[in-house]
């Protein structure tokens, strides 16, 4: 495995003034190339960078020679001074295109699941005294380093504050999907809204009638199925209304784990600027999907935007995306059935 990705810029520079025009370079040719300027005292082994750069799709081999693909070009071009070492814009390139989403895409999903978040300071870290062995990671850990992903400070590995939310997202996916896995995942998620949706305009309806708001609970309305882009799932009433104009409005999420783990999207983070205390996110948590019983209250979150910053107990990743407490809702006495809705 290549121990410098600088190696990788050396590669490129010298096809580019071997072959402008990007066509092959016989392999003899380039070897004479590569080793007739000296780096760093000494030149290493060239096979090992050539076939990590073919892995990475960075060049081609033919029977004619090797040769720069469209990617490797697009790497080259954004260091136009021939720098050995790669600059900001190519390691940011890398980490994207060849290890999140590339060849490298499994590796780093096994590494990433190595590493666990320090309650105390929201740190991502790797220990070598208490977390699992890096085993055949060890290379992953050096390259992420030179590509400013991690971080070494002693017997500890630290991902940098810019790719904390991809490191959170990796350990939040479990396994590469196929088609068919990916497609009972994504109903699988559908089923716990389906529920938890349900769930929450009943139990807002009754809210609302034990405080004597019978009209007002008639009107509750899931709106999520007509208004996918509106930040929010449900119409309800704080109470009382003369017009019955809604002024509760309300974001539910839904899980099979009991305690608070959620994702807040985009969109529901600049609805919820907006409308301030009259946007809330309800939590349903310990959801039995099989059975389709709810079994606790929701955790009920009113102005997200101001209580998951006062309140200590939510812990926040990657500007709000990710919001998680050591908390459930309420145990319900008997746990509530949501009927299948017809068609």
């Amino acid at each position: 495995m290549v121990i410098n990705l600088n190696e990788i810029n050396r590669l490129l520079v010298s096809l580019r003034e071997l072959r402008p025009a990007l066509n092959a370079v016989p392999q003899t040719k380039l070897y004479d190339h590569l080793n007739s300027r000296l780096f760093l005292r000494e030149n290493p082994d060239f096979e090992p960078v050539i076939n990590f750069a073919l892995r990475l799709g960075l060049i081609s081999r033919s029977k004619r020679g090797i040769s720069i693909t469209k990617h490797g070009a697009e790497l080259l071009s954004h260091n136009p001074e021939e720098f050995y070492e790669l600059r900001p814009i190519q390691r940011t390139m890398l980490v994207r295109s060849c290890y999140l989403d590339g060849p490298f895409r499994r590796e780093i999903k096994r590494f990433a699941k190595k590493f666990s978040r320090d309650d105390e300071n929201g740190d991502i870290i790797w220990s070598s005294l208490d977390s699992e062995p890096m085993e055949d990671e060890e290379w992953l850990a050096d390259h992420l380093m030179q590509l400013g992903v991690v971080l070494q400070n002693g017997d500890t590995l630290l991902v940098t504050d810019e790719y904390k939310a991809t490191f959170l997202q990796l350990n939040d996916e479990g396994g590469d999907y196929s088609e068919e896995q990916l497609k009972q995942s994504l109903e699988e998620k559908l089923l716990l809204a389906e529920i938890a949706e349900s769930y929450v305009v009943k139990y807002e309806q009754e809210r609302l009638r034990k405080k004597g708001h019978a009209a007002e609970a008639a009107c509750v309305r899931q709106i999520s199925k007509i208004r996918v882009n509106a930040g929010y799932d449900i119409n309800s009433y704080n109470g009382a209304s003369k017009a019955l104009a809604p002024d509760r409005f309300i974001e539910v999420k839904g899980s099979g784990q009991r305690s608070v783990r959620f994702i807040w999207s985009p969109n529901e983070m600049k609805k919820a600027a907006q409308l301030k205390d009259g946007y809330w996110i309800y939590f349903i948590g310990e959801i039995d999907r099989t059975n389709r019983l709810v079994k606790r209250e929701p955790v009920m979150i009113q102005n997200p935007h101001k209580q998951l910053t006062e309140d200590s107990r939510f812990r926040t990743q990657s500007s709000n995306v990710l919001v998680e407490a050591d908390f459930a809702g309420p145990r319900l006495t008997t746990p509530s059935r949501i009927s299948r809705k017809r068609v």
